[in-house]
């Protein structure tokens, strides 16, 4: 009787067996069937594995499948994980910094580059999407490229990735960088509102400083460029006067002019709720001054979470309210709820810029079919189990989401 059941538990053991190897090869068909996506591919080869966020692995970069002029091979740098929860995931987000300033694409020279994971966004469109936005407003403010590539670590591949800008100070970017030196206490400055900087080992008074319930991160001029305890709180008295006017009931727009670039409030607010960005109130905003100039919002960041929530957790039925202000709480809800002036100014701002932001919906919309083979591809490697995680559905939910909130918020704006 024993000698039957072992038998037939093996049988049953070599069928499951036989079942993982055909899985796993017609799995392995499947993704080799898609090895030229008609993306660029960039490669990076690295000695070891990247597994930290915190430390710097030697590598070198490559960029093929693309027009000859932007094609680039064996560039020296180093590379490392980034970003908060998204590094916790399967497919990971990554940091480069190469040796020398170099041009993805065409855009402007710099060491610093991100490659986005995209993981809990199965449209794979949402930063792409804000950054259309944002360029459509046309109001001269930086806002970061981005590029999809299909990625390639030690000749593995990893997935679909958005090449983009590192949000730093330099030429090209938030370029409010001057001649600062220790004596000077009135400053250019770039700050982004960080929830996570407490958790990343940041010292309050050193790295950041909060203002009610928000951590402000310094990020140029910080302490390895020499920042002193002076200029620190030139920095936090700047942004605290700007937060006691935008909380003065019924203040104007002349006394915020004092301190903000109120058209740059307004444009960032503007993406922001169309984006339905519900973590305008705690991470990934910046803001930046320049030398004898007020304070402006941007650039852009971050919106893997936004429009209909993240696609990661969509069995858990998140969904930010398609029909409510994502910026409660923040700044931005402060000022239409407690100034006239500030309100009429949106609704002139809008009617300006309804048009160009329907348009580049659209535009937006009809370049769904570029990455089509590259998100397959994708899927293949990352979410094979998973039917929800259809890019052309979520594309199209994506943008249908981002409709029905431009229409949203033209009738708010429209009743101002």
């Amino acid at each position: 009787m024993k000698k039957k059941r072992l038998i037939i538990l093996t049988i049953i053991a070599s069928v499951i067996l036989l079942l993982c190897l055909g899985f796993y090869i017609a799995w392995r068909v499947s993704l080799d069937k898609y090895e030229d996506t008609g993306l660029p591919k960039l490669e990076i080869t690295v000695d070891g594995k990247i597994s930290s966020k915190e430390s710097y692995v030697d590598c070198y970069v490559s960029v093929t499948n693309t027009e000859e002029r932007y094609e680039l091979s064996h560039i020296k740098g180093a590379v490392r994980g980034r970003g908060n929860t998204t590094w916790s995931y399967p497919k990971k987000p990554y940091r480069l910094k190469l040796d020398e300033k170099i041009s993805f694409f065409g855009e402007e020279k710099n060491k610093s580059w991100v490659l986005l994971a995209m993981y809990n966004d199965y449209s794979l469109s949402k930063d792409a999407l804000a950054f259309t936005l944002g360029a459509s407003l046309e109001n001269g403010d930086y806002v970061p490229s981005l590029h999809y590539v299909d990625l390639y670590i030690n000749g593995e591949y990893t997935g679909l990735y958005a090449l983009t800008e590192q949000v730093n100070e330099n030429k090209g970017r938030v370029d409010v960088q001057a001649d600062i030196s220790q004596e000077d206490t009135e400053i250019p400055f770039l700050v982004e509102i960080d929830d996570y900087i407490e958790d990343d080992g940041g010292i309050e008074g050193k790295d950041y400083f909060k203002i009610g319930d928000a951590n402000y991160v310094i990020k140029y001029p910080d302490a390895g460029d020499g920042l002193t305890q002076a200029q620190l709180e030139y920095v936090k008295s700047y942004i605290l006067n700007a937060h006691n006017l935008i909380n003065k009931k019924g203040v104007t727009v002349n006394e915020l002019s004092q301190y903000i670039d109120v058209d740059s409030f307004i444009d960032y607010y503007l993406v922001q709720e169309l984006m339905i960005q519900t973590e305008v109130k705690y991470k990934s905003v910046y803001m930046s001054k320049l030398s004898n100039g007020k304070l402006k919002m941007g650039p852009l960041w971050d919106y893997d979470w936004a429009l209909d929530g993240p696609s990661l957790l969509r069995w858990f039925t998140y969904e930010a309210p398609l029909e409510d202000y994502s910026s409660k709480g923040a700044w931005f809800y402060t000022l239409l709820a407690g100034s006239y002036e500030f309100r009429m100014t949106v609704k002139t701002r809008w009617q300006e810029l309804e048009a160009k932001v329907r348009q580049a919906t659209a535009d937006f919309e009809a370049s769904r079919d570029y990455i089509l083979k590259g998100a397959k591809k994708n899927w293949l490697k990352w979410y094979w189990y998973n039917p929800w995680a259809d890019y052309e559905k979520c594309f199209e939910k994506t943008i249908t989401t981002l409709k029905n909130r431009i229409d949203w918020l033209d009738n708010k704006i429209d009743n101002y």
